[in-house]
């Protein structure tokens, strides 16, 4: 399993699923499809303020689709964005995991980024850290889409909770989460990490806790 990368296009095929990326149009997102049906898009990068997203350059690395876009005409910073698969045990998922890093060569910004995630025939419900159950946090640890038989899964590294907050005051089939927003000085990375899981079966909450500390035990990308 690993991702084609085309002038225009990036996807990845794995059994019955399919998605989709627009390297040049992040705030697109991954569209996904199972056994042909679009069940939604998810992960849809949108920088703030807005990034000319000129890429640097683009390229496939074993389980990784790697897009830098530079620092470009009146850019606040750089970013990086680390598409990568990810190994879960649930039978038949689909596990994407995404690195962002943000860097500026300016001596006082505020990167913002924020990640918005929409399905066709579900709400969002949110999970907190604290109790690994579904109930309204500001700062979730993972949202859940349950989509007929399928469920839906966006998680955030557990050291990187405390520095997001959801957007949506209403959930519904959509929801933002909003990261980063402190201070940066210059020549300083700031990085976060999330995971998207696709299930195609009902997941309990013992089942979305046990994939959420899989994804949190695993080992950090090589590019960290």
């Amino acid at each position: 399993m690993s991702w084609e990368l085309k002038t225009q296009q990036a996807a990845l095929v794995s059994n019955d699923w399919r998605v989709e990326l627009v390297p040049t149009e992040p705030m697109s997102g991954l569209k996904v499809f199972h056994q042909g049906v679009e069940l939604g898009t998810v992960l849809c990068v949108i920088p703030q303020p807005t990034h000319s997203r000129h890429i640097q350059e683009a390229y496939v690395r074993q389980a990784d689709l790697i897009v830098r876009y530079e620092q470009h005409g009146d850019d606040l910073y750089t970013l990086q964005l680390n598409w990568r698969t990810f190994d879960c045990d649930l039978d038949g998922a689909l596990a994407i995991e995404l690195w962002l890093s943000v860097q500026t060569t300016l001596l006082d910004t505020h990167p913002v980024v924020e990640l918005k995630s929409s399905v066709n025939a579900s709400n969002w419900e949110t999970v907190s850290l604290r109790e690994r159950k579904a109930e309204p946090s500001e700062r979730p640890a993972v949202m859940v889409a349950h989509c007929g038989q399928h469920t839906l899964l966006v998680m955030v590294q557990a050291s990187d909770v405390e520095h997001v907050a959801l957007q949506s005051d209403d959930l519904d089939t959509e929801h933002t989460l909003r990261m980063f927003g402190h201070f940066m000085e210059k020549g300083v990375i700031r990085r976060a990490r999330v995971c998207f899981v696709a299930a195609p079966q009902p997941l309990d909450d013992a089942a979305i806790q046990n994939v959420y500390q899989q994804f949190s035990d695993s080992p950090l990308p090589l590019t960290a």
